[in-house]
């Protein structure tokens, strides 16, 4: 199997133009962010979050978009209730 070449360079060999936005030069101080004590995503897969889009998607046909956040009459009963269905499905 030979590999195959392609005309992709890697993001360091590409030089774009300076954007009319940004500032003629480069401060030499860091930048500053407050996210110290705030929730970490960068080390979960992405892989994670697409059976979670799959259960939306589903409902975004079943129904319509945000259709879950809608209210509802005996809410806590009726998702109780529909939890408890889909996991006896689950299940079986």
């Amino acid at each position: 199997m030979s590999k195959r070449q392609t005309n992709i360079k890697p993001i360091g060999a590409i030089k774009l133009p300076p954007s009319p936005l940004a500032p003629p030069s480069v401060p030499s101080e860091k930048g500053l962010k407050h996210d110290t004590n705030k929730q970490g995503w960068y080390a979960m897969p992405l892989c994670l979050l697409k059976p979670l889009a799959d259960v939306f998607n589903a409902g975004e046909i079943k129904y319509e978009t945000f259709n879950c956040l809608k209210p509802f009459d005996d809410s806590d009963r009726r998702f109780y209730n529909a939890m408890m269905r889909h996991i006896e499905d689950s299940q079986n």
